[in-house]
């Protein structure tokens, strides 16, 4: 089916995702095109602000690279999320975690998938939500609630529940 999302002017921050029609729970919404790289192989100091917005951790070591999709990017964080991320059959996918109606935006709550054990501030956030954070950080460090919540809907990723050995080499102090 086409136009499942497209992008359109975000009420949190420049564009964003906008379902192109009605999701029912636990519905697939969004499967981006791309692949999954090693955080070695990735160099992220030659990295551009555009470039930097298509990368997603998707394992302990592993990013996903969404640049070959030219949605992806525009997928934004949100403390009160629509949807979350799964791999289903191997492909990186998120699903609606509520009922998405047609023109809303769709989020998801970047702090599922991060497990990066790094030595810097989080990031801040600007989604508005009346359940704001302020901050965009590890899975590790969300309110109990909120990671029983994600966990009962299935959306965190195991690799964010185990304890890192060492921290993963990225650069992430850029100021965009």
């Amino acid at each position: 089916m086409k136009n499942l999302v497209y992008v359109s002017k975000s009420g949190i921050e420049g564009k964003g995702l906008f379902a192109g029609k009605y999701f029912d729970f636990n519905e697939i919404v969004f499967q981006p095109k791309g692949k999954i790289l090693h955080a070695k192989k990735i160099n992220w100091d030659d990295m551009g602000k555009e470039e930097y917005d298509g990368f997603l951790q998707v394992g302990g070591w592993e990013y996903f690279d969404g640049r070959p999709d030219p949605e992806f990017k525009y997928l934004n964080h949100s403390c009160n999320p629509n949807m979350g991320y799964r791999k289903i059959k191997g492909k990186v996918s998120f699903v609606a975690i509520k009922p998405i109606s047609k023109g809303s935006e769709i989020t998801f709550d970047y702090s599922t998938t991060m497990s990066e054990e790094m030595d810097e501030e989080p990031m801040p956030c600007r989604c508005k939500s009346k359940n704001c954070r302020k901050m965009i950080g590890d899975f590790r460090f969300l309110p109990k609630e909120v990671q029983n919540k994600y966990l009962a809907l299935k959306i965190v990723p195991s690799y964010v529940l185990e304890k890192p050995t060492q921290k993963v080499p990225m650069i992430h102090k850029k100021s965009f």
